[in-house]
């Protein structure tokens, strides 16, 4: 395997580590399930990025591409659901089912792939490999544990950050080895097999040794943690092992289920509850929906441009997405002709911030002083402005003043906007 697989190799073991554990502390922290079922619930995910990393290498058109992640984020995630259903049967965390909160949190997982599929593609930008500004992901979910008082978290959270750490070893002595021996690429008389070898074993007694300094500095810190952990794993297995045998017969015992009272102390005097027909009420249903569907219409206005921007970008090759937004302007010599570039077309308009500066101003009031002629209807896109104001006004001294205004280096003076202000005014 060259060093090239290798660096691929461990970026995707990066994102797989980092989407399920990220997903899995979250849904840990907040409660939602149990530890075991946060990790069985973050596998939908981690299926759904290993298909996305092969379609983003070999699907090259937007829709097919938009198409193949829709249809593999479906596929896992619908499954997902349908066995939560019926493992979470009339489960709620907060007034919802759990099972529609863990559908929400994978779709939203999935939307955030997309997404960083499609910028990665249009930059042409692997994601992530496993880099040191990674560590602030390990903070901030360590930071999220504290908070949420969620000592089960930190266990997964360290075994992680050890994993992780590897991956950063790893990453940094291949990156470091490969940029070393490319100037000596296909050279007969480099010996690569000894400078794999020799690399090869520096770099497991590195691990090694690094592994038993990280082991012991946990240890110290969080071997409580740690070591409960294991025993709660350890009792999870025993359970279920033992549970497959039948020690004694289950004696089943029915609670004899109490009427409600009727009438009597409080309860009589606590009047049954009415629906609420007041305006107010009303009003306040009316004002809800009215404002969700103005933010349902912004939504969709805002993924109809996202989507045609995308579409724009996605498939032009040659030139990358910063290029493109940086490209130099046409600009043609007329006040009245648009500016443009090979991406979109926008009228040459003056902003506010150049219209408040002297130039700014002689150039807003030289256009007003040739569109405002009886004779603007002969102007040519392709005119100058001394040709413009030949064909409207028979003269030149306005146009002279437009020039200095844009081109020239030397400052507008009271006078020359005296000048033009008189002239737009006749």
């Amino acid at each position: 395997m060259n060093i090239d697989r290798k660096l691929e190799t461990i970026r995707i073991i990066n994102n797989v580590l980092l989407v399920s554990l990220v997903f899995s502390v979250v849904v840990m922290c907040f409660q939602i399930t149990t530890f075991n079922m946060a990790f069985l619930g973050s596998l939908p995910v981690v299926i759904f990025l290993l298909l996305s990393e092969a379609v983003r290498r070999r699907v090259q058109n937007l829709i097919a591409f938009l198409l193949m992640h829709l249809l593999g984020a479906a596929l896992p995630i619908y499954v997902a659901y349908v066995m939560d259903l019926r493992y979470y049967a009339g489960r709620e965390f907060g007034g919802i089912y759990v099972s529609n909160v863990m559908l929400s949190l994978r779709i939203l997982t999935a939307v955030i792939i997309v997404l960083l599929a499609i910028y990665s593609r249009v930059e042409d930008k692997d994601r992530f490999y496993p880099e040191i500004s990674e560590a602030f992901v390990f903070f901030a979910l360590f930071a999220l544990s504290l908070i949420t008082h969620q000592k089960l978290v930190l266990a997964p959270i360290l075994i992680g950050e050890v994993v992780w750490a590897v991956l950063c070893m790893l990453f940094y002595n291949l990156k470091q080895t490969n940029n070393a021996l490319v100037i000596w690429k296909n050279k007969d008389y480099v010996p690569y097999d000894a400078i794999g070898n020799n690399n090869r074993l520096m770099m497991g007694a590195s691990i090694a040794i690094s592994l038993i300094c990280i082991a012991v500095g946990i240890f110290f810190d969080y071997g409580k943690e740690i070591l409960s952990a294991i025993k709660r794993g350890l009792v999870t297995a025993l359970r279920w092992l033992f549970s497959h045998f039948q020690f004694e017969e289950t004696i089943e015992y029915e609670d004899p289920v109490s009427e409600p009272m009727s009438g009597g102390r409080l309860g009589g005097l606590i009047p049954p509850a009415k629906p609420d027909t007041s305006i107010w009420h009303t009003l306040w249903n009316v004002l809800f929906w009215i404002v969700a569907a103005v933010v349902t219409v912004f939504i969709i206005y805002l993924v109809i441009i996202g989507i045609r921007e995308f579409y724009r970008f996605f498939n032009s090759k040659g030139m990358g997405l910063k290029d493109k937004l940086h490209r130099d302007k046409r600009e043609f010599l007329s006040p009245i002709r648009k500016e443009e570039n090979a991406f979109e077309t926008k009228p040459g308009r003056i902003t506010l911030r150049k219209r408040l500066t002297p130039e700014g101003r002689i150039r807003y009031m030289f256009v007003k002083y040739i569109k405002k002629s009886t004779d603007a209807s002969s102007i040519l896109g392709s005119d100058t402005p001394m040709q413009m104001e030949s064909k409207t006004h028979n003269t030149t001294a306005a146009s002279t003043l437009y020039e200095k205004a844009r081109y020239s280096t030397e400052p507008i003076t009271k006078q020359d906007l005296d000048t033009m202000k008189n002239l737009s005014r006749s």
